[in-house]
């Protein structure tokens, strides 16, 4: 069964870069549309901060977009979905002591269905 997978890297959440922001999920939509397969999901560091928010009290400025964007386009955030009962984070500022959940994994409907789990290695560190 054919399967598409893509890797993200959106710029910095900032006001001057939404304009770039919302052209890569705009290419990234193309993409997926015009994929052979309904089975298609995109994942890495959308900089796009969901941690301590409900759909209705989102303060993130790329975070609030992504949501937008996967709500009008039909496509779920399968890491918020599958670790809606966890406190993840991608990311940990050590100078200000504070975590991000900034990479997430957008799917199509049929793609989300077949996602058995989701998990986030912490012992994993970069940088």
């Amino acid at each position: 069964m054919l399967r598409s997978s893509y890797n993200v890297y959106m710029p910095v959440c900032s006001a001057d870069n939404l304009r770039d922001f919302m052209m890569y999920l705009a290419k990234l939509d193309s993409i997926i549309e015009s994929s052979d397969t309904s089975l298609c999901l995109a994942m890495g560091d959308f900089n796009a901060d969901l941690k301590n928010t409900t759909e209705r009290n989102i303060t993130h400025l790329f975070g609030k977009k992504l949501i937008e964007y996967c709500e009008r386009e039909n496509f779920l955030i399968s890491d918020k979905i599958k670790l809606r009962d966890q406190d993840p984070y991608t990311f940990y500022s050590s100078s200000h002591n504070v975590t991000s959940w900034l990479d997430h994994i957008i799917s199509t409907e049929s793609m989300h269905r077949r996602i058995n789990q989701v998990e986030i290695d912490y012992a994993c560190i970069t940088s």
